[in-house]
């Protein structure tokens, strides 16, 4: 009963947690239009996508908050530094142990102001720290690295995407500080004059620059033929993405007197120029049982976004069977919303959602994960 009651808690301030606008819903009988929230929270844990210079976790989203009487309840439309010292749910033993992510609220340095003007809207944002990916704590990957916190604040237990990372070399000794976001690493970029070891993370001067007197095997550095994003990414910047998404109905089956397929459409503006975001699905299975079991999936492939020197990108995609009626789905793979992330690291690893960990080169900018309990429409679809 218990576990029951904390499971159905859990879906619905998870699916609550993304603040979404719902004056700007349009919906008929084939189709629905939404605003997507803006967010820079995915899971709970770790709080934030994204962190400031001394890597504390900023929060747009769900602050997990204490109540007087000693409970944990998730506080929606938040905006808040959370101190990256936060202690997260512990067992007996005190090791880290998500199965009830409400078991701990947030430790909140300060509520932010999102007021135009707001010095709060000038935040550098960085990147999370990572690793090593082993060790005496709960949860998956270590975000943040060890050393910075004495805790893991990671809910997703074992490796995000075993199929590329890591290797077994890597899985004791990988891990990355923060970076800025607009400074994080990409691989094969020639034009900030670093390389980083696969095996550890660790950066180092390359031999690839070339010339005239350049050996075979390259002089010290590189040739700055590519370039990135130049300035920092802000909170501000963050917040001002604009993200439309639109759902129609497709394909009806004259013989089952049902639709089979829906049509998504996602337009953005205000994105940062010529960058990669994608948008992965979130289904019934994502949040039940409870914790998460599975990361979310690609809405389709490919599941990229790529944004314009503008800020502007737009995704059209096709679903089969998006919508199963909930009475019998029994693999829970009814699409219950989605969630567009910012790639720092410019990669989509094929069909994984992140590589790493949550904010280490994956961060959350958009979620219509407030739709709830029907999710972002109750249309029902038939395979």
């Amino acid at each position: 009963m218990v576990k029951a009651l904390l499971s159905t808690l859990f879906i619905v301030s998870l699916l609550a947690h993304s603040g979404h606008v719902l004056s700007e819903n349009t919906s008929s009988k084939h189709s629905v239009s939404l605003k997507i929230s803006n967010t820079t929270q995915g899971p709970f844990w770790p709080p934030s996508a994204v962190v400031d210079q001394n890597g504390d976790f900023v929060v747009v989203g769900t602050v997990l908050t204490e109540t007087e009487a000693g409970l944990v309840i998730p506080m929606n439309n938040q905006a808040a530094l959370v101190s990256k010292h936060t202690v997260p749910p512990l067992d007996a033993n005190g090791v880290e142990d998500f199965s009830n992510p409400f078991a701990a609220p947030y430790d909140v340095i300060r509520y932010l102001d999102l007021s135009p003007g707001s010095a709060d809207l000038d935040i550098v944002l960085y990147t999370n720290s990572y690793g090593p990916p082993a060790g005496d704590f709960g949860g998956g990957a270590r975000v943040p690295r060890e050393g910075e916190t004495q805790y893991n604040l990671n809910m997703l237990a074992g490796f995000p995407c075993a199929e590329v990372f890591p290797a077994e070399s890597q899985k004791y000794t990988y891990t990355r500080p923060k970076f800025p976001l607009h400074k994080a690493p990409v691989p094969g970029f020639q034009g900030d004059g670093v390389m980083y070891d696969i095996n550890n993370g660790i950066d180092f001067v390359p031999n690839l620059r070339s010339g005239s007197n350049c050996p075979a095997h390259g002089c010290e550095g590189e040739d700055p033929v590519d370039d990135a994003l130049d300035k920092p990414i802000t909170l501000g910047d963050w917040l001002k993405v604009d993200l439309r998404l639109k759902v129609t109905l497709s394909d009806y089956d004259v013989s089952k007197k049902a639709y089979t397929s829906a049509t998504f459409d996602i337009r953005g503006r205000n994105l940062l120029p010529h960058s990669v975001y994608q948008v992965m699905a979130f289904r019934t299975n994502s949040f039940v049982p409870m914790p998460l079991p599975k990361l979310p999936d690609p809405l389709a492939l490919p599941q990229i976004l790529l944004s314009d020197e503008f800020g502007r990108a737009s995704l059209r995609r096709k679903v089969k069977n998006p919508f199963p009626a909930s009475e019998t789905d029994d693999a829970g793979l009814r699409i219950q919303g989605l969630v567009v992330t910012y790639r720092s690291d410019f990669q989509n690893s094929g069909a994984c959602a992140l590589r790493l960990g949550p904010g280490v080169e994956v961060h959350a900018v958009g979620s219509t994960l407030s739709e709830f309990p029907a999710g972002i429409t109750n249309f029902v679809t038939v395979p």
